[in-house]
């Protein structure tokens, strides 16, 4: 980058307008001038216990709702208990009570939200290291090709459960 000679390309790329996946929470839409740019890769850091992957699973239902396609890849929990916290957020139902609600109930709503929302949720569960980038390409290959599903934004819980494909033995790496 030559600071004079580039100074054209810089004024353009400040005033550039980047394509952004809101947030759930208006403050992180505040902070981040309307949400993630697309192709960012944006990591919710926290301690053990507070809420990380509740926050990815409220903001994929959120995202779903806008009509983004939204590939949820869990590292940690089954597919069922990601499911289980999108039902909860995108239904208006208690975790808990989802145990006890009536299936036509449940199935009613599910299809008022098929009706309503045109994004499309994919959980792919994976154990944690033998996930790659070479596995993660090798799943939207898959979901294109046999689903027609190209992903607007990809959740990954627990990103350093990821295997390198550069290391061979992946412990220590947590």
């Amino acid at each position: 980058h030559d600071y004079f000679e580039d100074s054209e390309e810089r004024f353009e790329f400040y005033h550039r307008t980047d394509v952004r996946i809101p947030f759930l929470l208006q403050s992180m839409n505040n902070v981040t001038n309307g949400g993630a740019i697309k192709k960012s890769l944006v990591v919710p850091v926290a301690p053990t216990g507070v809420g990380k992957s509740l926050f990815m699973t409220a903001w994929s239902a959120f995202l779903l709702k806008l009509g983004y396609n939204v590939l949820y890849i869990t590292l940690e929990m089954a597919e069922e208990k990601i499911a289980e916290r999108v039902d909860a957020c995108l239904l208006d139902i208690a975790v808990n009570d989802l145990k006890t609600v009536p299936h036509d109930v449940f199935t009613n709503k599910i299809n008022q939200l098929r009706g309503n929302y045109i994004g499309k949720l994919k959980i792919r569960e994976a154990s944690s290291m033998s996930f790659t980038a070479i596995t993660l390409k090798s799943l939207l290959g898959e979901l294109k090709a046999k689903n027609n599903f190209k992903p607007d934004i990809i959740m990954v819980d627990y990103l350093n459960l990821v295997g390198s494909i550069r290391q061979i033995s992946a412990s220590d790496t947590y």
